[in-house]
């Protein structure tokens, strides 16, 4: 490879025929350049161009790549954003300008197979009419020195700001000082925990943490390098995106992480390392597509697996935090991948220690960047602070809670609720909230995993709870929050990390609890459960299953969420029906008595249950179960087996309740936080063969009259569905068998019984 110095000399000839409309004339700038854009020139209205690298001899050259800008964008050569490939052979090189204005005006980088810039100076242009056939022939001769050029101006917008790749850290510098009065965050998390760290600054330079702290931890992730300087502008990497501050426009960045990968020729690395599909070539399929055509055309690929279309789909704006698919989804093995500008998302088939059966994960491009050696080694040394003339920030409390409205002067709290589950995370919030209005109910329940939410002490990401309590408020309904899991810093030492668990201290667990029900108190979540299932091995971390343990959660977390929000209804913690032995469960009214006997009276609102029906309608009690098994020729033949009231709707109902009458705690009501009927033959799971056993008509005729016996009852205060949308979000899974949509969106027969049902 040939290094700057020995490229001078050299005169090449880019030779560029412009398919496709009309007009307009190519401008040459002279002078000299000691880095990229050596040539600017306006588009002619074209849609694609082609052309070959020569020397002054019309030998094809290789080592050397053309890249064509518009603005800051880089205009891509297979797929929509970035760079042309680099010359291997004579077959010449292409990329596509759809979607961009026919005034643009276009510029030309030069550099070598490393994409370090080449000095290059242009020696002369003859222009062509753009007519399909015509010439247009630019001339660039190489030699060093000369002022630098200057610096690109930032186009507005999610995508298409990258900078050039600069692979190894290549062509960045380190960032300037921070400025004085600064407010930064110091970040120690991706050094686990240690004494050193990033910080995330705004200052003026760049203001990079009012934009982590309102796209959310979840959004962004933790930062993986310090500040520096690529390309003239001040970038940070963080785990799930890199940053670029765009001084012009005040605003940050994404820089498209998976393009620049590839780009770099990593494609092989990124499947080896990561299971990465390898980026589409498009050019030719997507020729003559405006820019709203292309989009459409590659949000379809999306459409073969709900759940991951989901995930797309579920944040604000999708092409900033993620860009265009760059791939179809593929089926690497243990999961189906899909490729984005500046993410992976992947929906896995089987469980795996990160995800359950069915979850969708999204890789993090900073991370897998970071991996690469995308970024420049100086950038990664940890610093050991916030700057002496800087102010330090707490957390990303900064951003405000939204404002409160005042409940209705007829809160949906009074009278039965009628609830479902529904999962609303990175999903679409809007459709669920369509179907719950659809379906005449009040209350939606979502479960906050307290790890994703609060992955670091004090340190929580508000945002997707924010969007689904606005969304809730915006429909007029209430919301469960069921709050599990335990992060890694709260738990014991040596923790089983393939299960839940609980928090090794729970003041931990209130102190979250109560940063939530102040935040959200008449603010769209009328209702917090205090964990779930907590009679099974792996909701308790593997640890002693032991209802006393559990109390000791539940006090301080209903003090701390009462402190905050007096009328926040606080369930307990619902327990799974079970009659499996110790270690792996307790059986659960040995658990509730257990309960009661640790204080549950003083410390709850409503008692959780879930009452599971199998494959018995919801008015057989546990002695009749076996008898209507044979009469019905069921093929899971359990209650008969082993004969239990688990097995029982509404013998968990009626025995949980009987608990209660006994502990004297009558004033309250069962809140059924999960129950229903699985429909699916054959089955997604062999660990569910009832589920062959009931018809979808059993399943809607059956879930009405559950709802219908609750209400009636006296004893059920809220019932919620399990569950809406799972069919939609995790196709495939076992938990795809309760939903009441199919995976299109389509409604079952339970969803159209639950929508005709009387809701008084």
């Amino acid at each position: 490879m040939m290094s700057k110095v020995s490229w001078r000399g050299w005169l090449f000839v880019v030779a560029l025929i412009v398919t496709l409309i009309p007009l307009s004339s190519v401008m040459a700038q002279g002078g000299q350049y000691s880095g990229q854009v050596v040539q600017t020139f306006t588009n002619c209205g074209a849609t694609q161009v082609f052309g070959t690298v020569a020397d002054v001899n019309g030998n094809p050259k290789t080592g050397v790549r053309i890249r064509l800008r518009s603005g800051s964008d880089l205009v891509y050569t297979t797929t929509s954003g970035t760079y042309i490939r680099p010359e291997t052979d004579a077959s010449g090189w292409d990329f596509s300008l759809q979607g961009y204005p026919v005034s643009n005006t276009w510029r030309v980088d030069v550099v070598d197979a490393n994409n370090n810039p080449l000095s290059a100076t242009v020696d002369a242009v003859t222009v062509g009419s753009c007519n399909p056939g015509d010439a247009n022939v630019v001339k660039i001769r190489f030699q060093e020195g000369g002022a630098p050029p200057p610096a690109p101006t930032a186009t507005p917008g999610g995508g298409g700001t990258t900078p050039p790749p600069n692979g190894g850290g290549g062509g960045t510098e380190p960032a300037p000082p921070i400025t004085n009065g600064a407010r930064c965050q110091f970040i120690t998390e991706t050094n686990a925990g240690g004494t050193g760290g990033y910080t995330v600054c705004d200052d003026d330079n760049a203001k990079f943490l009012q934009a982590y702290c309102a796209y959310s931890l979840q959004v962004v992730g933790y930062p993986v390098s310090q500040r520096f300087v690529r390309d003239g502008f001040v970038t940070q990497a963080f785990q799930k995106a890199i940053f670029q501050w765009r001084p012009d426009g005040s605003y940050v960045a994404y820089v498209n992480v998976f393009d620049e990968l590839h780009d770099r020729g990593l494609d092989p690395q990124l499947l080896a390392a990561r299971q990465t599909p390898f980026q589409l070539d498009q050019v030719e399929e997507e020729t003559g597509m405006t820019f709203e055509e292309i989009k459409a055309r590659r949000e379809a690929w999306l459409n073969d697996r709900p759940a991951m279309r989901s995930a797309y789909f579920g944040v604000a704006d999708p092409l900033l935090y993620f860009g265009l698919p760059t791939s179809k989804i593929e089926d690497m093995g243990n999961h189906y991948s899909i490729r984005l500008q500046r993410a992976v998302i992947q929906q896995w088939k089987e469980d795996v220690p990160w995800a359950d059966a069915g979850e969708v994960t999204i890789a993090n491009g900073g991370d897998i960047a970071k991996e690469l050696n995308h970024l420049p080694a100086f950038s990664l040394t940890l610093e050991p602070g916030v700057p002496s003339n800087a102010t330090t920030a707490t957390g990303c409390n900064t951003t405000p809670a939204p404002t409160p409205t005042p409940p209705p002067s007829n809160p949906p709290t009074a009278g039965f609720k009628y609830g479902i589950q529904a999962h609303m995370i990175y999903a679409d919030r809007g459709q669920v909230f369509n179907w719950v209005n659809d379906l005449g109910l009040g209350w939606v329940k979502q479960q906050i995993e307290w790890k994703v939410f609060e992955p670091s002490q004090n340190n929580i990401a508000w945002g997707e709870m924010d969007l689904i309590a606005a969304s809730a408020r915006a429909n007029n309904k209430q919301l469960l929050f069921s709050v599990v899991g335990a992060p890694g810093w709260a738990r014991e030492s040596g923790y089983d990390n393939s299960v839940a668990g609980p928090p090794q201290n729970p003041a931990t667990f209130a102190s979250f609890l109560g940063k939530v029900a102040d935040r959200y108190c008449n603010n769209g979540v009328g209702a917090i459960e205090v964990w779930n299932e907590q009679n099974l091995h792996y909701e308790w971390g593997n640890l002693t299953i032991d209802p006393a343990a559990y109390m000791n959660l539940l006090r301080p977390a209903y003090n701390a969420i009462k402190a905050e929000c007096p009328s926040m209804i606080v369930v307990s913690g619902a327990l799974t029906p079970t009659g499996a032995p110790a270690p792996l469960a307790m059986d659960d009214f040995t658990y509730l008595r257990g309960m009661y006997a640790n204080g549950l009276k003083n410390y709850a609102d409503a008692i959780g249950i879930h009452p599971s029906g199998y494959n018995l309608p919801p008015d057989i009690d546990h002695t009749q179960a076996c008898t209507y098994i044979q009469q019905t020729n069921a093929s899971f033949t359990g209650p008969c087996d082993n004969p239990h009231h688990s097995w029982s709707f509404k013998s968990t109902v009626d025995g949980s309740y009987t608990i209660m009458q006994q502990n004297g705690d009558t004033s309250k009501k069962l809140w059924a936080t999960e129950f229903g009927w699985a429909s699916q033959n054959p089955p997604f799971h062999p660990d569910y063969g009832y589920a062959a056993d009931n018809t979808r008509q059993e399943q809607a005729s059956w879930t009405v009259a559950a709802y219908q016996y609750m209400r009636d009852s006296g004893k059920v205060g809220g019932a919620f569905l399990w569950n809406l949308n799972f069919r939609v979000v995790a196709d495939g899974t076992e938990k795809a068998q309760w939903g009441i949509v199919e995976n299109n969106g389509a409604p079952t027969p339970a969803y159209n019984s639950l929508k005709a049902m009387a809701k008084p």
